[in-house]
């Protein structure tokens, strides 16, 4: 059988272990919402939905680009790992006392006024996940992700069934409160006891000078998007009905599982992967190329059918009070393509360290979401207009991201597209096959679901094969050594 090559190898096989891991906590977090979405009501969603956007925000000022700058960098010393978790403590308990000050603000603005008691209490995942975020890039940076995976799976079971016991027993909302506040708690305490470093009692100017003059431009840019990423939530929030954006954030979280988990297993494992070969072009833009291709493969099909079964698996999963839900879950499942293939040439201009560039595009991609926003809010377009404007805004923003690829590796724009469209083809048609099944009226949704499932699954795999799609034989060479490690456990 045919090698594959020791760079791809190590790329793609930490990045199913990474995949495994995002897609496997991603899996127990939805189980536990799906328990939860059947106790309590959209509405409950929709408010810890607008709270989350806060802490989202504040989490991306205190990382201020530290992440990637010390995943960047080739040898970190103590001096720097001390210096940003000295200053991710700092900087997180300040945005938590801003934070706590502005719940009353907040909650008038959204009429919410529960608001303010879960702004202060779930705002306190800032200070706790900042205790464990310079343990968390060590072992990101030590490609250590078969630890990660069961760090982060253990972790939402446990937080999980208290959620669900405090849902059944009547705490409502709370219940998803304490939930995401006990996972942050127990995911702090295992990446600290399993890293096993400490901090040294030191704030270096030099390091955090040398750090900070790359990741500013990143905070710039991870702030700005951040913010056009939820303005479609606050729009909703303010706009529209506590339960609308329920079912709008729901819908997203669903269709994000799957492009979130690939997106960020590409991150993960390629930003550190191909920093090493940040000198040398011509293996970067090989092992570019391959990790771009094998994403591709996963991602499409795996988008396309997930639109295609939404009908059944909101029937099943969720409820007729969810129902509303599906045509949001299938548009977001089309936006949700171009995710990870942002993040892919994203990451170039990081290991290049073109952080300007980073930042440039940012804005530009942000002032393209502008202008679609801008647009159906003009001619009241309503909430499909908003979902609609999200797929033509990731549409444009990937030709914006990946426009300087060529520039920097010599991987063009038509180059992806050449790559990419056989597997496109395939996946269209394979989910196009999927979908033609919901008309057939099965009496039993977990039948119409696997039905389409095993159909999609054999139809793609053996067009790839017919079609000789490269990737097909390279993912099974890289999973086999996983699958034989994962048989000798079971025995």
């Amino acid at each position: 059988m045919k090698k594959v090559d020791s760079s791809k190898e190590t790329t793609l096989r930490k990045m199913i272990w990474s995949f495994m891991d995002t897609f496997g906590s991603k899996a127990i977090y939805l189980i536990i919402q799906l328990f939860l979405a059947r106790i309590l009501v959209p509405s409950d969603f929709g408010v810890i939905g607008i709270v989350s956007i806060f802490i989202v925000l504040s989490t991306v000022l205190y990382d201020s680009g530290f992440a990637n700058a010390l995943l960047r960098e080739k040898d970190s010393s103590q001096n720097d790992y001390s210096t940003v978790f000295f200053y991710n403590i700092t900087v997180a308990a300040i945005l938590y006392l801003v934070l706590a000050g502005s719940a009353g603000v907040i909650s008038r603005y959204f009429n919410s006024p529960q608001m303010v008691s879960i702004i202060r209490v779930l705002g306190l995942v800032l200070i706790i996940d900042s205790m464990g975020f310079v343990q968390r890039i060590q072992l990101t940076k030590k490609l250590q992700f078969n630890l990660l995976m069961k760090i982060n799976i253990i972790c939402p079971i446990i937080s999980g069934f208290m959620g669900i016991g405090l849902a059944v027993k009547g705490f409502g909302i709370w219940s998803l409160v304490f939930k995401l506040l006990l996972t942050q708690i127990l995911l702090a305490i295992l990446y600290t006891f399993t890293n096993r470093w400490k901090p040294s009692l030191v704030f270096n100017k030099g390091s955090f000078k040398h750090l900070f003059n790359f990741g500013w431009k990143l905070l710039a840019a991870k702030l700005i998007s951040q913010f056009y990423e939820n303005l479609y939530a606050l729009i909703i929030g303010s706009g529209f009905s506590m339960s609308t954006l329920g079912f709008y954030t729901e819908a997203q979280k669903l269709s994000t599982s799957a492009s979130y988990s690939i997106e960020s297993s590409v991150e993960q494992v390629s930003y550190p992967v191909l920093s090493k070969f940040q000198d040398d072009s011509p293996r970067l833009k090989a092992a570019f190329q391959k990790t771009f291709r094998n994403t591709v493969f996963i991602i499409f099909p795996v988008m396309l059918v997930l639109a295609a079964v939404a009908p059944a698996m909101f029937r099943l999963l969720l409820g007729d009070d969810w129902l509303p839900a599906i045509p949001y879950f299938q548009i977001m499942c089309f936006a949700g393509i171009f995710t990870p293939l942002h993040s892919l040439n994203l990451n170039i201009l990081q290991v290049k360290g073109r952080s300007d560039l980073y930042l440039r595009k940012s804005i530009i991609g942000n002032f393209i979401a502008t202008v679609v926003v801008g647009t159906v809010l003009l001619f009241n377009l309503g909430i499909y207009g908003l979902l609609w404007g999200l797929v033509i805004d990731y549409f444009i923003s990937y030709f914006n991201n990946a426009s300087h690829t060529k520039q920097l590796i010599g991987y063009s724009i038509i180059d992806q597209l050449n790559d990419i469209k056989t597997v496109f083809a395939i996946a269209v048609f394979t989910a196009t096959a999927a979908y033609s099944l919901n008309a057939l009226n099965y009496s039993n949704d977990l039948i119409l679901i696997t039905t389409q499932l095993i159909i999609s699954a054999v139809l793609y795999l053996s067009l790839s094969y017919l079609l000789n799609i490269k990737e097909l034989s390279t993912i099974y060479q890289l999973a086999q050594p996983i699958q034989k490690k994962l048989s000798i456990k079971r025995i």
